[in-house]
């Protein structure tokens, strides 16, 4: 059964023991035929999102997000609510004049607090597909269907009893609550469920690569645009087929100095990428997956008994071991995957490094430095594209990260 399947009977299985747990509260005064609806609902629901599980062949274009199953999510919720009742579903321009103050001014703190959030924690600047995802879909679908339709039929089903407020509450609220968060966090791999998984919004990125245990490396396959629940099936990986079968390999030193120029050490977190054209879209920077011992994390210090580091900075060496040959590029669309011609062997071989600077012991990536995220593309001279072949090392140049918090 493929995960996504099972991911889907978790969330409506653990949705309907809420659904019977608060039947049990509310002594058995439940109208079941409503409770099986809305079940049958959150099935048609996922399918859709997900595009029938990637079969379903409805694509608007090159795009990072899942417009596709959002939009036919929205059009589901719709058709129920025109079925159960635009203004009962809560698909209304009319609203109470009295709470009109209290909804902008809880609006107004909500803005104000995730724009500080993201001003402080910044990430890599949004495009345009992006913005006009963000600011519609996410909202349109999970309202309508979670706080809509789907809080209708469980209100049907468990009533409104209670009062909050002086609003009529019922046990559905809860339970379209419990479901709303349980479809963010629940996932299924490798036999069993886990929490926080791949969020359903977005389409993504896949990237595969391999190094046998004679060391013949397989160079990195990537199909761009694979919407949630797609299964793959098996990826087929080309082997290195160069003088040298073995990986590249990628050194260099990241330093860390604060606002004032002085030496302040900074966990980092690196990642190799290589540059990939989807079919109809621009150039991508993909993360590639490293072979062996390569060196994913570190922490800068003063000096280190190998190398001396530049002056007023904490510094540390790196070494990413990667495939040496141009990436397999696919692209997924209306249910398949299409490749591109495979790329020539003796094209350069470009890689990128990029570097996440993070406070010391925090947990959350990105938090420290200014800017938190450097990439280099060059050699140590700063000017010669990084290029790699089979079995040897290039050295790029030193990735510097400046404005770190101090006193580390």
């Amino acid at each position: 059964m493929p995960d996504a399947i099972w991911v889907l009977s978790g969330w409506v299985g653990a949705t309907a023991a809420a659904g019977l747990l608060c039947a049990a509260v509310a002594r058995g005064r439940v109208r079941w035929l409503w409770l099986a609806a809305a079940l049958l609902l959150m099935v048609a629901y996922d399918a859709l999102l997900t595009r029938g599980y990637g079969r379903i062949p409805l694509d608007f274009g090159p795009s990072d997000w899942n417009w596709e199953g959002k939009t036919l999510a929205v059009l589901l919720s719709l058709a129920v609510a025109a079925w159960l009742g635009f203004r009962r579903s809560g698909v209304t321009l009319r609203h109470y004049r009295t709470g009109w103050p209290g909804a902008l001014a809880l609006s107004a703190v909500l803005v104000a607090v995730f724009l500080g959030l993201a001003l402080y924690f910044p990430t890599e600047p949004a495009d345009a597909d992006t913005l006009a995802f963000q600011l519609t879909m996410p909202g349109l679908d999970e309202e309508l269907f979670y706080r809509g339709v789907l809080l209708v039929m469980l209100n049907e089903a468990f009533g409104r009893p209670l009062s909050v407020l002086g609003a009529p509450m019922g046990w559905g609220a809860l339970v379209s609550s419990f479901a709303f968060g349980l479809t963010h966090a629940l996932g299924y791999s490798d036999g069993g469920f886990s929490f926080c998984p791949l969020p359903m919004e977005g389409n993504y990125d896949v990237v595969a690569a391999a190094i046998d245990t004679n060391g013949v490396t397989y160079n990195a396959t990537i199909i761009f645009n694979v919407p949630p629940g797609t299964n793959l099936g098996d990826i087929g990986l080309v082997p290195e087929s160069g003088a040298s079968t073995a990986p590249g390999v990628i050194k260099g030193l990241v330093t860390t100095q604060d606002a004032a120029s002085a030496a302040t050490a900074a966990d980092i977190s690196l990642s190799a990428l290589q540059a990939a054209t989807p079919d109809g879209g621009g150039e991508r920077k993909v993360t590639v997956p490293t072979f062996g011992e390569s060196t994913l994390t570190l922490t800068t210090a003063a000096s280190p008994d190998t190398l001396t580091c530049p002056t007023n900075t904490k510094c540390a060496e790196f070494t990413l071991n990667v495939p040496a040959s141009n990436p397999r590029v696919g692209t997924f669309s209306n249910g398949s995957v299409s490749f591109a011609a495979l790329p020539d062997p003796a094209a350069l071989v470009n890689y990128l490094v990029n570097a996440v600077a993070s406070i010391p012991g925090s947990e959350v990536k990105g938090t420290n430095c200014s800017p938190s995220s450097v990439t280099v593309d060059n050699l140590e001279d700063g000017t010669t594209p990084l290029t790699l072949t089979g079995g040897a090392t290039s050295t790029a140049e030193t990735v510097a990260f400046t404005g770190c918090q101090s006193g580390f």
